[in-house]
């Protein structure tokens, strides 16, 4: 399981976009297993929907809670860009 917010200009359409483009988006975990295994297996779930005009770390610290409900980090499947 990985939780990861999705900020910035692009927010949600840029993270859509890397993961059809490579397959994985820079996520490590994900960069480890076949295309075709992420075409069969892979799920996304939208957790939250902001205003683009958010500030970045009421973002973060909303992924944050996300983990912690979801315990993401203790399952520790797939890590992304080294968090």
């Amino acid at each position: 399981m990985y939780v990861g917010p999705a900020y910035g200009e692009n927010r949600i359409l840029g993270r859509w976009r890397a993961y059809i483009a490579t397959g994985h988006g820079g996520n490590v975990g994900l960069t480890k297993l076949s295309f075709d295994h992420i075409k069969q297996y892979f799920k996304y779930s939208i957790l939250d929907i902001y205003k683009p005009t958010t500030d970045d770390q009421i973002i973060i610290d909303r992924e944050n809670g996300w983990k912690e409900i979801l315990q993401a980090d203790k399952l520790d499947t797939m890590k992304a860009n080294g968090r």
